[in-house]
């Protein structure tokens, strides 16, 4: 099982680089390849980074592909086909040609040569012009399985994989935030199943005050909705989550909980408040008004 997994640069974590690192050298023990530079997720430019990630994957025929979000595999396969020229050109060769575009101090970081593979590239070549476009599963035959977040705002990119990926079973890696870990990974929209080992997991009824009791893991009502509230040995304390999960099933007291909206967040502002909503329709109106768009914004 060889997976690949596709981070976005503010992803690219001291985290991921000691998991980058641990990886290489059991991969140097067994006589395998070893996992791509973690660089290659730090590059900005989009374009450089895809091709990059791409060129280097081409080497280790990869069975899962991951990703923190389906947007991210849906950008590798569009990179893939906008890219596919250069990329069976330089299989062909065994060259990353994009290498000379880098900034100098970066170049020493890929590799200068790879093996060359001109009758692997003029098969793809064939299915290129045959089909149209290249696709991942195109370059690795035996690929068998996406994972990625597949719930909440996930949902509607993640019912886009099929445009690329064929019929490729999709595994939803679970609902993760600020929190933790709160369910597990799981196949199909209906949620993951509450992770209750590890971690103390209360729940406050949506539409109650914050001061409100919470119920345990086993107290909650199907199809009833909740916050999480989170305690667990990275030092949360009975942390209180701003996303909203609905209970769609009960397994042997276990509830399956799918994420279906998040808390709106409120600004004391004299002796009223601002919502969210307000500042997020403000600026929209500014904008209109002014003819300006704006990109990157967050609420607060």
């Amino acid at each position: 099982l060889r997976q690949l997994t596709a981070l976005p640069p503010r992803l690219h974590t001291a985290r991921v680089q000691r998991a980058n690192a641990r990886g290489a050298q059991r991969a140097r023990k067994k006589g395998r390849p070893a996992p791509l530079p973690e660089e290659v997720f730090s590059f900005a430019d989009e374009t450089q980074r895809f091709y990059l990630l791409l060129r280097l994957a081409l080497e280790t025929p990869y069975s899962v592909l991951r990703a923190p979000n389906p947007g991210t595999l849906l950008l590798l396969a569009e990179h893939l086909e906008e890219q596919a020229e250069r990329l069976l050109d330089d299989l062909a060769e065994g060259v990353v040609s994009l290498r000379d575009e880098l900034p100098e101090g970066s170049q020493g970081l890929i590799p200068a040569r790879l093996k060359a593979q001109p009758q692997r590239a003029a098969q793809l070549r064939e299915g290129l012009a045959a089909r149209g476009r290249l696709e991942p599963r195109h370059l690795w035959p035996d690929l068998g399985l996406l994972v990625c977040d597949c719930g909440g705002p996930a949902r509607e990119a993640a019912e886009r994989l099929p445009d690329r990926y064929g019929d490729l079973p999709v595994l939803d890696s679970g609902h993760i935030d600020g929190l933790g870990v709160l369910t597990l990974p799981t196949v199909g929209d209906e949620g993951g199943l509450a992770l209750l080992e590890g971690q103390l997991l209360e729940f406050l009824p949506a539409g109650d005050d914050e001061s409100a009791p919470t119920l345990p893991a086993d107290g909650l009502r199907l199809g009833e909705r909740y916050y999480p509230v989170v305690t667990n040995h990275d030092g949360l304390y009975r942390l209180l989550g701003d996303q909203l999960v609905e209970v769609t099933e009960i397994d042997a007291g276990t509830p399956r909980l799918a994420r279906c909206g998040r808390r709106e967040a409120r600004l004391p502002l004299g002796e009223g408040e601002l919502t969210e909503a307000q500042s997020r329709d403000a600026l929209l109106a500014a904008c209109r008004s002014l003819d300006t768009v704006v990109s990157g914004q967050a609420a607060w």
